[in-house]
């Protein structure tokens, strides 16, 4: 889960950490390992939770008025 993480953070700010995008793109993970399709798909839907949680965390435009 870490893995994923991290490596959608560097692929989303991919101009602040070119050093992770380019060793995270492509990569399952850290080393070669064969991950199971029900383990993958949790990973995405937790991603997808934790990212719509996290979405005003961020810098960006002030949204006060």
């Amino acid at each position: 889960m870490g893995f994923r993480i991290v490596q959608t953070i560097s692929q989303n700010a991919n101009e602040y950490l070119p050093a992770d995008y380019n060793f995270y793109s492509g990569k399952e993970y850290y080393y070669p390992v064969q991950i199971g399709f029900l383990t993958k798909a949790l990973t995405g839907i937790l991603l997808k939770v934790i990212f719509f949680m996290m979405r005003d965390l961020g810098p960006g435009e002030e949204k006060n008025p």
